[in-house]
């Protein structure tokens, strides 16, 4: 897996059927495999692979407690909801995962009542 951001310019991501507005900006799959010893009655040290964590999906974007998305993520890590999450990238390319919402912070303190924060989506399976 790799970390890859992406500017959310043309990208659409949908929590639950419902597409999140407000989006600035993504990291996607920040997961890995974990490195597993191994050493044999004789021989060297050999490391196997472990299973994989497919990571994270963290999401800055512009909080809107309004927004039906965002309203949705707000619902399903309220209820700990596993959900379908789908991103459509720029290219068409359709990555679909399940997944939970581990944090969506409100902003408070500016005139508007808008900031960036950062949302946590948990891949909990692999993507497809």
């Amino acid at each position: 897996m790799t970390n890859q951001v992406v500017s959310a310019d043309g990208t659409t991501l949908f929590v639950d059927n419902v597409v999140v507005g407000g989006i600035e900006d993504y990291t996607l799959f920040d997961g890995s495999v974990p490195d597993i010893p191994h050493r044999p009655m004789s021989g060297p040290l050999t490391f196997l692979p472990g299973l994989p964590d497919y990571g994270q999906v963290r999401i800055r974007l512009y909080r809107n407690p309004k927004d039906p998305g965002q309203v949705r993520m707000d619902e399903c890590r309220a209820q700990s909801r596993v959900v379908t999450c789908k991103l459509i990238l720029i290219d068409g390319t359709i990555r679909e995962f399940p997944g939970y919402v581990k944090q969506l912070p409100l902003m408070g303190g500016n005139i508007n009542g808008t900031g960036l924060v950062t949302a946590v989506i948990k891949v909990a399976g692999p993507p497809q």
